[in-house]
């Protein structure tokens, strides 16, 4: 593996790179909200899919309908949903038509890795399972998937293959990419022991993977970022000078590629940890961003995320939409998501689910109580 010498002995401490890193920007609050969720469909009494602890989007689109993975309807909201109580994946058109299921689950309580939809397909992946049904089939397709490893588990696909990595039958950590179209899984990274993941990212010719990596037990673990490339060839680190974060410490923060920049999470001085935009190349220090949560998706150079804010002043957290566009800390496109009126605790907070984006509409997915709710993002 290479390893820019320079910087390797202090490289745990602090960064080498040359230009001095500015503070890290408060988090997106109250006052910097615009913008509105308008609520598009609404599925009461409805879970969703349990977190990965490196990708959580359960939200995607085509174009012209949405698609949302969901696990379980209860009895009590089988009449108003019409969904298979054991979960799979419905479509919402935007057109308006009714909406329809795509897929049934055959397992109770459905706990895909990951899916979105591609070529006229919907396609369910969990671990290094992976399966298709048609999108626009008149009859629901039918999915199954194992219980995926949700401590350590990253999804990210593109045209031809859905990749993982995490745990794969061995005593550690693999990276494999899965055949869309049918065939045997390739391992580009195999059972490497000590390892933990958190976000991943498709970054075209290469995936880039945010790892703790503890050689022995002994030893202290290394933070990283991995470049995997696709073609099989041998991981090399990326600008090991940063101090990436702790994946097991700072779970399910974002990592994202805009074709220039890796944005990932970053240990600043006084222990602070943003997501940060970081250049591959060169030794540039990290611009600080207030993008955060794991839901995120790429719209040509643009990364996109939905994230829960709780502000120290705000009365109540808030789903915040967030453009790495617009300033180099990102901008708000909306807020909203606020805990239903008489609401106490946990089930009166909202839940950031997913999100997807046309090229001219950003929607979103969360919980509002116990329903499952899909929203697109207006001025």
């Amino acid at each position: 593996m290479r390893v820019a010498a320079a910087c390797l002995a202090g490289a745990l401490a602090a960064s080498c790179s040359s230009d001095p890193a500015p503070p890290p920007p408060t988090p997106f609050a109250q006052a910097d909200c615009r913008g509105q969720l308008v609520e598009v469909a609404r599925f009461p009494s409805t879970d969703s899919p349990a977190p990965n602890a490196g990708t959580s989007n359960h939200l995607a689109t085509d174009g012209a309908t949405l698609f949302l993975a969901y696990s379980n309807s209860r009895n009590d909201a089988l009449v108003m949903t019409g969904l298979p109580s054991d979960g799979g994946v419905v479509a919402i058109p935007l057109s308006g038509a009714p909406t329809r299921v795509v897929a049934a689950a055959d397992v109770p309580e459905w706990q895909p890795g990951s899916f979105w939809v591609a070529g006229g397909q919907v396609v369910v992946q969990t671990g290094t399972e992976l399966a298709a049904v048609p999108a626009d089939a008149a009859t629901p397709g039918t999915v199954s998937a194992p219980v995926p490893d949700n401590r350590s588990a990253a999804y990210v696909h593109d045209a031809e293959f859905g990749y993982y990595a995490g745990p794969s039958g061995g005593t550690g950590v693999s990276v494999v990419k899965v055949p869309i179209g049918g065939g045997s899984p390739t391992a580009l990274v195999y059972d490497l022991p000590g390892v933990t993941v958190g976000g991943m990212a498709d970054a075209g010719d290469a995936l880039l993977l945010q790892v703790r990596w503890q050689r022995a037990p002994d030893e202290s673990p290394f933070f990283r970022v991995w470049r995997v490339p696709k073609d099989g060839s041998p991981q090399t680190e990326v600008r090991i000078d940063v101090r990436w974060a702790d994946p097991v410490r700072y779970p399910r923060l974002l990592v994202a590629w805009d074709g220039q920049d890796v944005l990932g999470p970053v240990t600043f001085d006084q222990g602070n940890v943003v997501v940060a935009r970081v250049a591959p190349d060169g030794t540039s220090a990290p611009i600080p961003t207030r993008l955060a949560g794991s839901m995120v998706t790429r719209r040509g150079d643009e990364i996109l995320s939905l994230q829960l804010v709780y502000g120290s002043g705000d009365p109540s957290p808030l789903l915040v939409v967030a453009s790495s566009q617009g300033g180099s800390a990102g901008t708000v496109l909306a807020c909203g998501g606020e805990p239903a009126p008489f609401q106490t605790g946990a089930v009166g907070i909202p839940g950031p689910l997913g999100i997807a984006a046309t090229d001219d509409d950003v929607y979103v997915a969360y919980t509002d109580g116990v329903d499952l709710v899909i929203a697109r993002v207006a001025p």
